[in-house]
């Protein structure tokens, strides 16, 4: 049998909208209704929602928090026989990591269910407020590709872009910059389905 690959586009399959609460009340509570009979036990989920408490003590999600999250992420899928494929920081603007499941085997009811219940207890609450927080910022070697790429469309770069708004500022056509950091991706970061969302 294939392996079963289920992705996690930079949490926006598994999570609502943020809505008006803060870190706090995002990391407690009962579990949500109509959860998958593939879920994490309560004990799992407590022991998650308390990782994140603890984390967002100070209401700052950090970089670092968030490393720390997917770990527990990473244990809690672990336990239940499915792994979690990193491929690092989103390099467009490095706000999510770019994770996957992976289960050989297993339905993927069952890779979902599990993914969905282990990521709501160990990183939801610290993935919303790292994105509400953290400034996007482009990584640096796909900036300069993309700055290259955009002087041979004619449009100077000033040299203080850092960000994917910065680079679509330069313009009032979104199409060679769009191209252009596609085609950095591409280059850089071959074989690896990096979300391009903007």
């Amino acid at each position: 049998m294939r392996p079963r690959w289920i992705m996690l586009v930079a949490g926006a399959l598994l999570l609502g909208p943020a809505g008006c609460t803060g870190p706090a009340d995002r990391v407690d509570g009962p579990p949500p209704a109509g959860r998958s009979s593939q879920s994490v036990s309560p004990d799992e989920r407590a022991e998650g929602l308390a990782a994140q408490r603890r984390l967002l003590a100070d209401r700052v999600a950090s970089r670092d928090d968030y490393e720390t999250s997917v770990g527990g992420l990473q244990r809690c899928l672990a336990a239940h026989g499915i792994a979690l494929v990193n491929k690092g920081w989103n390099p467009v603007d490095q706000l999510s990591m770019m994770i996957w499941y992976r289960a050989t085997d297993k339905p993927d009811e069952y890779v979902t269910g599990y993914g969905d219940s282990c990521f709501e207890a160990y990183l939801s609450a610290v993935d919303d407020e790292y994105r509400k927080t953290a400034a996007p910022t482009m990584e640096p070697r796909l900036l300069t590709s993309a700055r290259a790429c955009l002087v041979t469309h004619g449009i100077t770069p000033r040299g203080g872009e850092k960000s994917m708004a910065d680079l679509l500022a330069l313009s009032e056509e979104s199409e060679p910059v769009t191209t252009c950091v596609k085609q950095g991706v591409s280059q850089l970061y071959p074989g690896i389905p990096v979300p391009l969302g903007w």
